[in-house]
């Protein structure tokens, strides 16, 4: 336990200290953009809560996105999102721009247990607290090393199968002290995931088609009357 809480952290941390330069950027829907969903349920009796506290949402990232920089090391990069959702005990914890990111993992040890891995890690800040410190979510994707030789984003949706092992986690981040002294507050064993069927990603598409042929037709419309 102290290992995970230690090596994982390590990156969230980063991501905390990275929130000013992670500018957040629109959801819009394009070719380059994936999304994920996610849910599971979350042991937080550690911390004196329920222990199958349930949680869900989605995270969305540009293919073509370039990590932040500074934000990584030789074994892995800091990207930011498009957007994300996270719903935490029937709460929508969601707080913006600056409160979430991906690492990508090559030939690292993230949860720093001697073991290096290929990972991919989701991070989000469930609530923020100067006195007691912020609370943080951690949805984590592990394989081999073999996985892939690159610290640049998934393209496609293959690596799901590709890093089988998975994992989630939340993280008290006391003040002070480095990693030391933070907190696991809740486990989880594992977490479902689904990418967007083709069907939605194309209605998704003649919905936004549609909206633009509107506003086209509007603004030819308007260009009409003031041309009379």
């Amino acid at each position: 336990m102290a290992a995970a809480r230690t090596g994982t952290l390590k990156a969230i941390r980063f991501l905390l200290l990275s929130a000013s330069i992670l500018v957040g950027v629109s959801g819009t829907a394009h070719a380059s953009l994936l999304t994920l969903n996610f849910s599971g349920v979350m042991d937080m009796s550690a911390s004196g809560g329920a222990a199958n506290t349930p949680f869900s949402g989605f995270f969305s990232w540009d293919t073509t996105q370039t990590p932040v920089p500074g934000g990584g090391d030789a074994n892995s990069e800091l990207y930011e999102f498009a957007s994300y959702q996270l719903i935490f005990n029937g709460v929508n914890k969601t707080l913006g721009p600056g409160n979430s990111g991906m690492y990508v993992v090559n030939d690292g040890d993230p949860l720093s247990n001697g073991t290096n891995v290929d990972a991919l890690l989701f991070l989000a800040v469930i609530d923020k607290n100067a006195v007691i410190g912020d609370t943080l979510f951690v949805a984590g994707f592990t394989g081999p090393t073999t996985t892939w030789n690159t610290l640049t984003l998934p393209t496609d949706y293959s690596f799901l199968s590709r890093l089988p092992d998975r994992f989630a986690l939340v993280s008290l981040e006391v003040p002070g002290e480095g990693d030391a002294n933070d907190v696991v507050a809740g486990r989880g064993s594992s977490f479902a995931v689904s990418a967007p069927e083709p069907a939605t990603l194309m209605l998704s598409g003649l919905g936004l088609a549609s909206v633009m042929a509107r506003t086209r037709q509007r603004r030819n419309k308007s260009g009409t009357v003031n041309g009379e």
